[in-house]
């Protein structure tokens, strides 16, 4: 048992002061019993997040809904679907090299040997090639980003739409036979 928890247990209340002054204790110049209670526990409330914001009358958080669409919202949005799709596509035709028995050529044969309509197949190879012309593109416009041109809002919003414009221009024209 240390010294200090003697003095505190066998001093009667009103030396406790004095007794702390003496030894240069600091804060214990004024020390109350304390006594504790055993109470039952209250039961845990279980409720979400949102149901504790409504019951504090806690406005919702405004999400997308407060902001008008830009142009910059949609291209950065746009720039992450396309860099998905592509990863997609690259996945799904590497594990199809890998998982399929037969060769490509094998798959563009029974594709051509379907007779589908030449505005169906030229959909098809611009859904394909638009993603990765869109994803260059844009990433040439962040690289000119970080070399720290074309960051003011205006060049921001000509430089969005001509990244778009030149996108889909060379989608097209690749998609074509």
């Amino acid at each position: 048992m240390s010294a200090l928890s003697r003095i505190l247990r066998l001093a009667p209340k009103y030396q406790i002061g004095n007794i702390a002054h003496k030894s240069k204790l600091g804060m214990l110049q004024a020390v109350r019993p304390v006594t504790y209670t055993v109470q039952q526990a209250k039961p845990a409330i279980k409720s979400d997040h949102d149901e504790k914001n409504m019951k504090l009358n806690r406005p919702m958080s405004p999400h997308l809904t407060i902001y008008a669409p830009e142009i910059q919202s949609f291209l950065s949005i746009s720039h992450r679907i396309s860099g998905a799709a592509m990863v997609t596509y690259l996945v799904g035709f590497g594990i199809g090299t890998i998982v399929l028995p037969q060769d490509i050529s094998t798959y563009i044969a029974a594709i051509d040997a379907m007779n589908l309509p030449s505005p169906v197949l030229y959909t098809a190879r611009v859904l394909m090639v638009l993603p990765f012309m869109y994803h260059a593109i844009n990433g040439i416009r962040h690289l000119v980003w970080d070399m720290g041109k074309l960051l003011y809002i205006k060049q921001v919003l000509v430089s969005g739409y001509i990244v778009f414009g030149v996108a889909l221009l060379a989608g097209l024209a690749l998609a074509m036979e």
